[in-house]
């Protein structure tokens, strides 16, 4: 399990326990989706992160 399922688990848990109004589930799922948005960011940053170390490691040849 990573670190984000763990934190999904756990607040899903909490929120089945809690009676939530429909404006607070309107906002945590309003967030959820905001989270999403920049996890997927965050994954598109690294990726691209990875290919310039990547390419620069190529630039740099063989060690001698």
């Amino acid at each position: 399990m990573t670190r984000t399922d763990i934190d999904n688990y756990q607040r899903s848990s909490v929120e089945r326990a809690t009676r939530l109004t429909p404006y607070a589930r309107s906002e945590i799922a309003r967030i959820d989706s905001e989270t999403a948005e920049l996890q997927k960011r965050i994954d598109r940053n690294n990726e691209l992160r990875r290919e310039i170390i990547n390419r620069a490691n190529m630039n740099k040849g063989p060690s001698a």
